[in-house]
């Protein structure tokens, strides 16, 4: 059941992200499938990454992946339903990291898609700097202790 709702919320978030819902399903679908493939076992292959479902009104509409490493916590993935999204779903999740961080005195870090302007904006607020980083993802900390709005 999780890996259902998962493989949905990916997919309607690999639509949005790629621009894709216009295209026809016999090209839309394939790249959608290979797209869902290769991040999921790319979340697979990250050392100590733990996967969590988040619930409302007992009904699934998030899931983020995060993996609590020697040097850092890692905030590998972190998707809403488009439905749920605006609510504070995602920055009360990352809220909570950060206050893991504090504890374990480790940085929050995170990548996230140079074009994805909602969460970028979202992390910015929430205190996280561009620490790095290319033309298609920054990659982004929160220090322990650091500012949170």
């Amino acid at each position: 059941e999780d890996a259902a709702f998962v493989r949905h919320l990916m997919l309607e978030t690999l639509t949005a992200q790629l621009a894709v819902s216009s295209w026809p399903d016999a090209m839309r679908g394939p790249l959608l499938e290979t797209q869902y493939q290769v991040r999921r076992q790319g979340f697979r292959s990250i050392p100590r990454a733990v996967g969590r479902i988040v619930v409302s009104a007992g009904q699934p509409i998030g899931w983020y992946v995060v993996a609590d490493l020697d040097q850092e916590i890692r905030l590998v993935n972190l998707m809403v339903l488009a439905s749920h999204r605006g609510q504070g779903v995602g920055a009360g999740i990352v809220r909570a990291l950060i206050a893991d961080s504090d504890q374990s005195r480790k940085p929050v870090r995170l990548k996230v898609d140079v074009r994805n302007t909602d969460a970028l904006r979202l992390y910015e607020r929430l205190g996280f700097q561009r620490i790095g980083g290319d033309e298609v993802q920054h990659w982004m900390e929160h220090p322990p202790g650091g500012r949170d709005a």
